[in-house]
């Protein structure tokens, strides 16, 4: 619980907790001023002491990571209109879109600075030019968007043949927009086997089907499968 009080330094009007001692409150700006000064002072000490800390509480530093994500994520999906044009409002499967493309560009403007694009939309207030699309619906938008590139009917056409060998419809929530389907390496590692073997159309067109190593799956099946471990539809399933 909090109470009103003044700053000692400037006698503005702040907050404080009512366990706090009542001497020396101070305002938000003497606050920042004051960590920013004990900072540049214990620099060296506060990170040796950080260093320590995540090397000893691995399992605490990954859990306050992903909660500090899964709420900066939820701020942008809510300030650009909390759910997909398609109707989709999961935020599993929700993503920020660059409305005019290129987004891989702009990420590498910052990234050596800020760690994702959602600190970046807050520090800049949201700024237009965004908008929300699911998983599925970003991908048929880069699809799209590839029409003019070199190879993309040779591409296009194995990908079909694929589609044809393992199922038009994602296994998970039977999606049969073709443009929204991927093939999912179903025991995982799928991005360490690409490397070895490049295209995956080539290689699989020239490999016997495999039914128990690959599956059809939409985008947003996909996404979740490999963030969560297991897409929230089989959940709903069970």
């Amino acid at each position: 619980m909090t109470i009103n009080a003044l700053c000692y330094k400037c006698k503005a009007p702040t907050t404080r907790y009512q366990s706090e001692n009542k001497r020396g409150v101070l305002c938000k700006k003497h606050r920042f001023e004051q960590s920013t000064k004990y900072y540049k002072e214990n620099s060296k000490k506060i990170i040796e002491n950080a260093k320590i800390w995540n090397k000893e509480n691995k399992e605490k530093r990954n859990d306050r990571l992903k909660s500090k994500y899964a709420n900066l994520k939820l701020s942008s999906i809510n300030m650009y209109g909390g759910k997909c044009v398609c109707g989709e409002n999961n935020i599993v499967f929700l993503t920020i879109d660059h409305i005019n493309g290129g987004g891989r560009q702009h990420r590498r403007t910052f990234a050596d600075k800020i760690a994702n694009l959602h600190i970046w939309l807050k520090q800049n207030k949201y700024p237009p030019g965004y908008q929300v699309l699911c998983a599925s619906c970003n991908y048929k938008k880069e699809m799209q968007s590839r029409k003019d590139k070199t190879n993309f009917e040779k591409n296009k056409t194995k990908r079909l043949a694929i589609l044809d060998i393992y199922g038009k419809s994602c296994a998970c929530c039977y999606e049969s927009d073709l443009d929204k389907l991927v093939i999912d390496h179903i025991h995982g590692n799928g991005t360490k086997e690409k490397r070895k073997y490049g295209n995956v159309y080539n290689f699989l067109l020239k490999q016997q089907p495999d039914y128990e190593k690959y599956q059809i799956l939409c985008q947003n099946c996909n996404q979740a499968k490999a963030s969560l471990g297991q897409c929230p539809h089989l959940l709903i399933k069970g």
